[in-house]
């Protein structure tokens, strides 16, 4: 199996590298063997990579949402744990009911 990023330290974390974590942790989950999971990570990778183009994860310099957020921390800290959680769910294999 792949190989994935280290979790930043917790006064270190953007947005942007959390996100990164989480799109590989969903490129893993496509090689799982079984197929309606294998289905379900491509959806669900999909969808990821929509929801980081559209806010702007991954964009550069002012328009990147760690920038856009700098100013306002609790927005910022939501995100990134909640990405945080996503990374959990697909680390250790406890993922909820996902709708595809």
């Amino acid at each position: 199996m792949a190989s994935f990023p280290a979790a930043p330290a917790m006064n270190d974390n953007s947005i942007s590298d959390t996100a990164k974590r989480a799109r590989h942790l969903l490129l893993c989950c496509q090689e799982i063997h079984e197929e309606e999971p294998r289905r379900i990570a491509g959806a669900q990778l999909s969808r990821f990579n929509l929801w980081t183009s559209n806010i702007g994860v991954f964009s550069s310099r002012h328009a990147s949402l760690d920038y856009r957020l700098r100013t306002a921390p609790t927005a910022k800290a939501a995100v990134d744990g909640n990405l945080e959680i996503l990374c959990k769910y697909l680390l250790f294999g406890e993922i909820p009911h996902l709708v595809a």
